[in-house]
């Protein structure tokens, strides 16, 4: 008995670990660089999010580290990437729609005259 919960903690375990998922897309000018993430509600439709983040070097340790603050500099790049962004999320959005009108298609019933 004590065997059978001990597996089934450590299946709910498992099951609640984040899932990690790959960006959809991703842009980038130097060292800087926006995410598109594709989210799925509960309702079976998505949402979109973007990240930006800069890339540097530590000066003290020499490794290799994200920023989510931006020099003034890197603005235009910022607006450049999210115009991009948006463009991508958009054209995801019409892939959606396009899937899920398939989808209702195929499903409704056909009427045979």
């Amino acid at each position: 008995m004590q065997q059978q919960n001990k597996e089934r903690q450590e299946q709910q375990s498992q099951t609640r670990q984040p899932v990690h998922k790959a960006p959809v897309a991703s842009f980038r000018d130097g060292a800087v660089s926006a995410k598109v993430w594709r989210n799925d509600a509960g309702d079976g439709k998505a949402f979109y999010a973007v990240t930006f983040q800069r890339v540097y070097t530590d000066p003290t340790t020499g490794a290799v580290a994200e920023a989510r603050s931006f020099q003034g500099t890197e603005l235009l790049k910022l607006q450049r990437l999210a115009s991009e962004a948006y463009r991508a999320i958009g054209r995801f959005r019409a892939q959606d729609r396009e899937q899920q009108a398939k989808a209702e298609a195929s499903t409704s019933p056909t009427l045979g005259f």
